[in-house]
Parts: C-alpha cells; structure tokens; sequence
C-alpha cells in the first residue's frame, strides 16, 4: 500500500512538472510549417484589394452625375461603420486579449485591472485636447486671414469708386458671402482642414493598425494562412472604402488623395514582408512583442473611437440636412443601411481576424 502511494505521488508529481513545463513551452518560440509561396502571394493580393477598396470612392468622384455623388455618401456612412467596428473588435478587443496574455509578468497582470482600457481611454482624452487646440487654432488663423482679404477687397472697391462707400463692400465692414467686391474670400474653409486633420489622424491609426495586421499574417502558420488571407482582403478592402470615402467626403485633392491611397495599401503588405523576414527569429508570445503590440492596438483603437464618434458620426448627425434635401426615404435608409452594414459586416471577419 506505502509502495502504491509513493507511485502515484510520483506520478502526480511529475505531472505538475510536465503541467509546468508545457505551460512555459506556450510562450516560447515554435517554428511551425511555413508556406512561402502563399505568404508571398498574400502581400500582393492584399495590396490590390487595399488599392481598390482606397482607390474606389475617388474614382467615382471622378463623375459629376447625382447618382455617382449619392453612392459615394453611402459609402461614407457604410465607412463610418467599419471604422466604428474596427476600433472595437479589432483594436481594443485584441489589445485586452494581448495585454491579458500569460506569457507577461505577474508583476504587469496584478498592478491593472485592465491596461487595454487605460492606454485607450488615455489616447481618447489627448485627441479630445488636442482636437479643442487644432480647432481654436485653425478658426482664429481664418477669422484673420478672412478680416485681411475682406480689408483689402473693401479697400480696392472704395479707390476704384473714389468715396467710402462703393459696391456691395462698406469701409471696415467684413464680407459675409464667399465673395466681397468681385473676389473671392476664402478657397479653403476651416471645416475642411479639420476634416483634412481627422483624415490624417485616421490614416495614421489604420496604417499602424494594417502593419501589426500584416505581421500576423507573415509569421502565421501554413495551416493559418488561407483563412487568414481571405479574412484580411475583406477587412483591407472595407477599411480601404472607409478611408477613401471619408477622404473624398474631406475634399482632399488629387495628390494627398493618391498618396493618402498608396500609403495605406502598402502598410499591410509591409507588415507581411517583415514578419516573413523576422519569422524564425521573432516570438509572437515574447514580453517586448505582446507589449509592443498591445499597446498599439490600444492607442490605435482610442483614436478610431474618438474620430468615429467625434467627426464621423457628429459630422452626419450635424449635415442630415443633405438626407433631407434628399427628399427620399429610400436614400436615407440606404444610409442608415450602409451604416449598420459597415458595423456588422466588420464585426462578422473579427471571428477570424
């Protein structure tokens, strides 16, 4: 009976160890079946599936016919909700998943309930602040840029008539139409540079986003990387839409537009060659790596929060007006539609990437 006792303890012993030593084995590294030539061949698909979803709202901007212009708002309120969408499943809930991993310290998991939430509550609250200061500062560069031309415009008119009062323009009275004496005020509203700002900022989220994205994809296993690849076209493609019909909706000229569109196509693809490259030497499951790209996901996600419901969401609640000038049930619910649909269809990938 001792002998049987002293067995089993054994036994139960060495299955702690091995319980032990399977659970360090988790976070180290494992070079796994790679498949080269599909890992290569998912950087240029992804590419080309950014470059027409990015590249799709500015070639229909091309054309000046009210059908073109309708389906471009729609697809910037489909865009809405793949931003919204995104920052949520694919930002924030990974960035809890990563930060929450086991392979961190002890010391990290125990002294915040939640960093995820933290970093992004951080970042939401630094874009509120410095939103308030790029806003005041752009309106006051405006309303002098505004007062000069129209000083000047009134300025012209009274020397031209020879009297202090002459045309539509009084001495020292500001013009309130887009014209004073024949000439334009201002080519560029402050609206827009704030949009140009929030098109900026949603550039930069996505494109960090896209290449922590990528590297996923380029250290994935073989048996990974097929559902991987499909998955991420989709989810390339939409935020492409996303960023291109928001740009376009923004005015952006033709060379930001082409630049803005080349930038983010190449992110992923990017993020792809790089893992390949670093594949045998980096650990997905390494302190400095879940870290790195928890952090991120979570700043990320913070910015895409802000900007949806500060600048998109806001900005079509504010300009429903257009719905109404519409006269339409039909187009207002095919916004509305696109909207739940960028929600939804972004929230349905977040299954497998």
């Amino acid at each position: 009976m001792i002998l049987a006792q002293r067995i089993a303890l054994a036994f139960a012993v060495l299955a702690v160890v091995v319980s032990a030593d399977g659970g360090e084995d988790d976070c180290s590294l494992v070079v796994e079946d790679f498949n080269l030539p599909l890992s290569v061949a998912s950087i240029f698909v992804i590419f080309i599936a950014s470059l027409l979803g990015a590249g799709l709202p500015g070639l229909l901007s091309l054309s000046n016919h009210p059908k073109v212009l309708t389906t471009i708002k729609i697809l910037a309120y489909a865009g809405t909700g793949v931003i919204l969408s995104t920052s949520i499943i694919h930002l924030l809930l990974p960035a809890q998943e990563t930060l929450s991993s086991p392979c961190l310290p002890d010391a990290w998991l125990t002294s915040y309930p939640s960093y995820a939430f933290l970093f992004c509550l951080i970042t939401i609250s630094l874009m509120f602040m410095g939103d308030y200061m790029i806003t005041t500062f752009i309106m006051e560069t405006f309303k002098k840029k505004e007062a000069t031309i129209a000083a000047a415009a009134s300025d012209e008119s009274n020397s031209a008539a020879g009297s202090s009062i002459a045309g539509p323009c009084k001495v020292h009275s500001p013009c309130k139409d887009l014209e004073c004496g024949g000439r334009p005020l201002l080519t560029v509203t402050p609206q827009s540079h704030l949009q140009y700002t929030a098109v900026i900022l949603a550039e930069i989220s996505i494109a960090l986003h896209s290449v922590i994205i990528g590297l996923v994809l380029g250290v994935a296993p073989a048996s990974e990387v097929p559902v991987l690849l499909i998955a991420l076209t989709f989810h390339q493609m939409l935020e492409g839409v996303a960023l291109g019909s928001a740009a376009v909706d923004a005015g952006l000229g033709r060379k930001a537009y082409a630049i803005l569109v080349l930038v983010f196509s190449l992110t992923t693809p990017l993020g792809t060659a790089i893992g390949i490259a670093v594949r045998s030497s980096m650990n997905p499951n390494g302190v400095d790596v879940l870290l790195s790209q928890g952090i991120l996901d979570a700043i990320c996600a913070g910015m895409l929060i802000y900007l949806a419901f500060s600048e998109h969401l806001n900005a079509f609640k504010s300009q429903a007006i257009w719905l109404r000038q519409q006269g339409s049930m039909l187009v207002t619910m095919s916004c509305l539609a696109a909207f739940a649909a960028g929600v939804s269809v972004m929230a349905v990938i977040g299954v497998w990437a």
